[in-house]
Parts: C-alpha cells; structure tokens; sequence
C-alpha cells in the first residue's frame, strides 16, 4: 500500500499545510479518506490524477474534511475532452445520502452528477466494505459532528483513520494492532477542545491499541510550537511521524 499526505492542516489558513485528505492506493484502487479545502491542488502537485479516484471516505462533514469534494466532481464532469466511465463511490457517515442532496440542490445537480459514469453515495456506521484484496472498515468517532474513523486492511498490514475525534474507545478499536495509524492532534495538552485529540491523549490511544506506527496530523496553528514528539514518546512506544503535506509512505 502506498499513503500521500495531501493535507495536513484545519480550517485555519496555513502556507504550509491543506486541510484534511489522504491518499492510499491498495491493489491498484485509488482511495481518499477525507477531501478538504486544497486536495485537488495537492493531488496535482503529488502527481496523482484526479480522474482515478475510485472510492472517497469522507470522515464526516466538516468543510476542512470535504471542502474540494463539490469541486472534484465539477472538475470530472467538466474537463474537456474527458469523459468519466469508470465508477465513483463516496462513503459518509450516518446522514450523508442528505448532505449530497443538499450539495447538489446548492451547486447544481449537473455539477456534481454524470450520465458517463454510475456515481454511488454511501453512508457506513459501524461496517465494512470488502474489496478484493483487501477491506474498509468504519467506525463511529466521537466528535462534535457524526464522524467516521476508517480502517483499511490488506494483507494482515492496517492503516487506521480517526479524522477528527476525543479520546474514545472506538479510537483505541480503530487503531488496535494496526501497522500505521492516522490520528487528530489539533490542539496542545493545555488547550484541550472538546471533539479533539491533543498530543498526550493521542499517543495514549496508540499505546492501548499497539499501533506499530503513527502520523499525527489536523494541527492548528499553536500546534507548530510544540515538540509534539518528545511529548507523546511519554506515553506512546511506537514510531512517531509528524505529518506534513506530500509525504509519502510504504506499508
């Protein structure tokens, strides 16, 4: 499997980071979890093609999680001399059928749907999508919006995606023995904000779960202060990664 950070950041402007997504191909399927404000570009800066996208998992409905998604349809539909045939599905969390009828009644439904292609909405609470060589599970996380974490295994080997969440255990279940896990680190352990993870909280959930390795991500501003890792080595046993947009990973 091969990851690529496409945005690292929060609603809050940074140069440096785009707003939540995540891109993993596994068996030659091309996969987003989350879609914030600033994918497309990143996508194109990482030299992935947009056209590809298989499968979409948004965490939940936040605009820093699914602020390009309106615009990726727009741009499948409307680029000259492409026409889409292969399918799209995008998953949500429970109510997401009614947030893309919402997102077509605002944009436009001819933005966002296609006779070309066969474009699936799905809402998953706490099940599975099986695929062939490999599967997608969600899980309800606690946040202060319904929100999916998701968790993609192949081969034995797990990526573990909480989006945005506090300290729960669905998270500690979301993680548990996954070779690399993906977790909201917004705020400082003096700052705690209800729905979120600070450093301490978040290396927690990664030592209860014995996740070989973690990329903590969704960093506000006050975050870039802060030696996050020699915080969370405390607590947590693992490798820590601090993410930045465009790195790329092997699992």
């Amino acid at each position: 499997m091969e990851l690529v950070v496409l945005g690292s950041g929060t609603c809050v402007p940074n140069l440096k980071r785009s707003c939540s997504a995540y891109y993993i191909k596994a068996d030659n399927v091309h996969i987003l979890f989350d879609i914030g404000f600033g994918t497309l570009r990143r996508m194109l800066e990482a030299g992935i093609d947009y056209r590809e996208i298989d499968y979409i998992f948004c965490s939940h409905t936040h605009l820093d999680h699914v602020g390009d998604l309106a615009p990726l349809l727009m741009a499948i539909n409307h680029t000259p001399g492409f026409k889409r045939k292969k399918n799209l599905t995008i998953v949500g969390p429970p109510n997401f059928i009614n947030f893309m009828r919402q997102l077509g009644e605002t944009f436009g439904i001819n933005a966002i749907a296609s006779s070309t292609f066969q474009l699936t909405i799905k809402e998953m609470e706490e099940e599975t999508i099986q695929f062939e060589d490999f599967k997608i599970q969600s899980m309800l996380m606690a946040h202060n919006r319904i929100a999916n974490g998701y968790r993609l295994t192949q081969k034995k080997k797990t990526i573990a995606y909480t989006g945005d969440t506090q300290h729960c255990l669905q998270a500690v279940a979301l993680l548990h023995d996954a070779a690399l896990g993906i977790l909201d680190c917004s705020f400082p352990d003096n700052q705690p904000v209800e729905g979120h993870l600070t450093p301490s909280l978040a290396a927690e959930i990664a030592q209860k779960a014995g996740c070989e390795k973690i990329i903590l991500s969704h960093f506000y501003p006050m975050m870039e202060k802060i030696d996050i890792i020699q915080i969370c080595k405390k607590i947590y046993n693992g490798d820590i990664n601090i993410a930045e947009d465009l790195e790329k990973y092997k699992i």
